[in-house]
């Protein structure tokens, strides 16, 4: 799961990038679609997108990472494809770690979790947040993937951007 740390990790770096970018149309969203990944999201713009494997102690998980600053803070998102890797065929034990890394990852304090299930794809809504910022946070996790969307907005009392919910409901796996 490092590879997720590394990504909720970075949200505090991307938000302050993410607060100085101009406000986006709400009418100007386009899907994003990963074929490599199998995912699709829909965003307000256009989203930098760079490799972004995560090390397990079976091997190299292949993955992607995706941002879009916002002017209330940052969208996220990613994958990793742990099909050529050994790995726990209980989906809810691993939505618990994924879980577990990105809080300590990010240095946040969980405020809710919330069981969700997406086309039948079992899956976690989060909130949490620290002294700089808060987050809202998708993950779904099919056999061989983990996917995740993230909301990071600061200060804390301004909240996640509005553009999160419908980025969120968006997420698709293939």
């Amino acid at each position: 799961m490092t590879g997720l740390r590394k990504f909720v990790g970075a949200a505090g770096l991307v938000l302050g990038l993410a607060l100085g970018s101009a406000s986006l149309a709400a009418d100007a969203w386009t899907p994003y679609h990963n074929p490599e990944f199998k995912f699709s999201v829909e965003l307000p713009g256009t989203p930098s997108v760079r490799a972004n494997p995560a090390q397990t102690p079976g091997g190299e998980a292949p993955g992607v990472i995706g941002q879009l600053p916002t002017a209330a803070g940052v969208l996220m998102f990613g994958a990793n494809d742990y099909s050529a890797l050994p790995r726990s065929s209980d989906l809810q034990a691993r939505l618990e770690a994924a879980v577990a890394g990105a809080i300590s990852n990010s240095k946040q304090t969980l405020d809710s979790e919330t069981k969700i299930t997406v086309g039948g794809v079992p899956g976690r809504d989060i909130t949490a947040h620290n002294d700089s910022f808060v987050s809202r946070s998708r993950l779904l996790m099919t056999p061989d993937r983990l996917f995740i969307v993230v909301g990071v907005g600061a200060p804390v009392s301004a909240g996640v951007p509005a553009e999160y919910p419908r980025f969120a409901l968006s997420l698709k796996p293939d």
